[in-house]
């Protein structure tokens, strides 16, 4: 899918060399690191990062609680710039925290107001993988992510839970949306 310049890509062997360098400016500067891989440890999932994204799209050798999930490595002019996650179902766990749709951007990336023309993408490939109610989630403090997300006509309803996330008590925006009702191009 191409959009204003940008191109979501399903991860291929081709752009492992941009989603290495998009690891490398992104680790330490996300608030959850389960959609970016360790650089350091490169030499350990390179090989076969692809195939696992793959199979983990198809619902292929997932652990106990995981659901299937489609990941997006985000390119303009060929550099990756973010990463979307789509998990196709909740869990009990994901409805808590995590939701069904995710988005990093690459830190040089940030403040451009590509969150918006992104996320318009997401919700739109979300509804093409046959979401109808979706949970997006993100934590209080993210001022720029929560007024993206009040923001589409679909959203149904949003609340707030305080929640433990990595041994700290975070406070959770939950916003939940209708994506039978997102505007088709």
């Amino acid at each position: 899918m191409h959009t204003q310049g940008f191109v979501f890509n399903l991860p291929a062997e081709e752009l492992l060399n941009s989603y290495l360098d998009f690891c490398r400016e992104t680790w330490g500067h996300a608030h959850e690191d389960y959609i970016l891989n360790d650089p350091a440890q490169f030499d350990v999932w390179g090989k076969s990062i692809v195939r696992t994204l793959a199979d983990q799209a198809a619902g292929v050798g997932l652990p106990p609680g995981f659901v299937p999930s489609v990941r997006y490595w985000i390119t303009r002019d060929e550099r990756c710039i973010a990463v979307a996650d789509i998990r196709v179902k909740l869990t009990p766990a994901l409805e808590v925290y995590g939701g069904q749709l995710g988005l990093l951007l690459r830190p040089s990336e940030r403040g451009k107001g590509y969150g918006k023309v992104l996320f318009d993408e997401i919700f739109k490939l979300g509804a093409k993988l046959g979401l109808g109610e979706t949970l997006v989630t993100t934590t209080s403090d993210n001022t720029a992510m929560r007024k993206i997300l009040a923001a589409p006509e679909f959203l149904l309803k949003s609340d707030e839970i305080d929640t433990p996330v990595n041994g700290e008590v975070r406070r959770i925006c939950r916003y939940y949306y209708d994506l039978t009702q997102v505007p088709r191009d």
